[in-house]
């Protein structure tokens, strides 16, 4: 285990993603939902209670807790509370549970994960993308002796054609993206097919439905 102790650990997981469940943090942390739940209670956490969602959603509500954090990460610019916005919930969760399977994953190694509120939090000089075409997330993996950037798009329900037209025109005009870059995650199959019709989506575009992501990078006993 890093040498960080696991409750900074999780402090910062919740920081970065915004809100989770229960079950999230159980499955990113080998913790039982029990243990999270009194876990979530001594850190003194905000809970939302949220529709049919298992003992609600979980957010970091108090900015001093989020400044003891942020002392343990000196090179990383710091989190700051985020509001909680209801309406981005179902897509907010699932970017959460993408970023649990892929860093969960024995098909690969993610040695580092920002979200898209860390995204925004950044000056534009150093965060180097529009706001407007900030991604759910940069990745990156590691491969052989280097580190490889990928870029997540999720895609609940199909948008108009205007904005796939203005995110494509965007990465085209990035030289430094190259192939398989750049993946896409959408929901279900129905979506997928949709986009996949549509032009630009290769090469440096991967595209997955969510059943397809889990069936690739799902822990294998």
């Amino acid at each position: 285990m890093n040498k960080i102790q696991r409750r900074i650990q999780i402090l910062r997981f919740i920081g970065e993603q915004g809100a989770v469940t229960v079950e999230q943090i159980s499955r990113r942390f080998g913790n039982k939902e029990s243990a999270v739940r009194t876990l979530f209670g001594k850190l003194n956490l905000e809970q939302v209670r949220v529709g049919a969602i298992r003992y609600g959603l979980w957010r970091v509500g108090n900015q001093d807790i989020l400044d003891e954090v942020n002392s343990y990460y000196p090179d990383r610019l710091p989190l700051l509370v985020r509001a909680f916005v209801l309406p981005e919930l179902l897509h907010s969760l699932r970017v959460t549970d993408i970023r649990i399977l892929l860093e969960k994953s024995k098909e690969i190694k993610v040695t580092n994960w920002v979200s898209e509120s860390a995204l925004r939090s950044m000056p534009a000089q150093i965060r180097e993308i529009p706001y407007a075409k900030i991604p759910d997330a940069i990745f990156e993996v590691e491969f052989g002796k280097g580190i490889r950037r990928f870029y997540l798009e999720y895609e609940r329900t199909f948008k108009n054609l205007a904005k796939y037209k203005r995110i494509f025109d965007y990465y085209d005009c990035r030289n430094d993206i190259g192939a398989k870059q750049i993946i896409y995650v959408t929901e279900d199959c129905k979506v997928k097919n949709r986009l996949s019709q549509l032009p630009k989506m290769d090469p440096k575009y991967v595209l997955y439905s969510w059943d397809e992501l889990k069936d690739k990078y799902q822990k294998r006993r």
